[in-house]
């Protein structure tokens, strides 16, 4: 009896690993093209416009990368919203060790999720289909120039 128990309950781990889909865009950039919150960007007039600039590069480099991925998929990707939501994972990857904050790094990631919402890859980007974004130091980036950016995109079973 226990082993059946047992096995009943393996099975239904394995179920819920099964049923944990996730999707994982990587994206490497120069210094100059991170954005730190702790930066100042955006005291002066020019500063802004380079700020925004950034951006817009960024979100059409996670656009162009998401439109490939869903060229490249071999599965039916069905898009997140509302009754199917999801959680995003910000991991950063610095070329050098130092101290950091990842969560300093949101605008960067702001502009990567807007890029993978203008790709269809969600509806929105509210609340109501991301149910939590969070930050976290991924380890070295193996190249002493570049950052290494990925968003983990998990779907929920609720």
């Amino acid at each position: 009896m226990r082993l059946f128990l047992f096995l009943i309950a393996w099975l239904r781990c394995l179920q819920l690993l099964d049923l944990e889909k996730q999707v994982k865009f990587e994206f490497n950039f120069l210094r100059k093209e991170m954005i730190n919150e702790n930066d100042n960007k955006g005291t002066t007039y020019g500063s802004r416009i380079a700020a925004n600039n950034t951006k817009q590069r960024l979100r059409r480099i996670a656009c162009r990368t998401a439109h490939e991925w869903l060229d490249q998929s071999e599965e039916v990707f069905e898009q997140f919203h509302e009754k199917h939501r999801c959680d995003v994972f910000v991991v950063i990857y610095p070329p050098k060790r130092f101290k950091y904050d990842p969560p300093n790094y949101e605008p960067t990631s702001k502009a990567l999720i807007d890029g993978l919402t203008d790709a269809g890859i969600w509806n929105d980007d509210n609340y109501n289909v991301i149910r939590r974004t969070s930050f976290e130091h991924g380890g070295l980036s193996g190249d002493t120039k570049t950052w290494k950016v990925e968003l983990v995109v998990k779907e929920l079973t609720e």
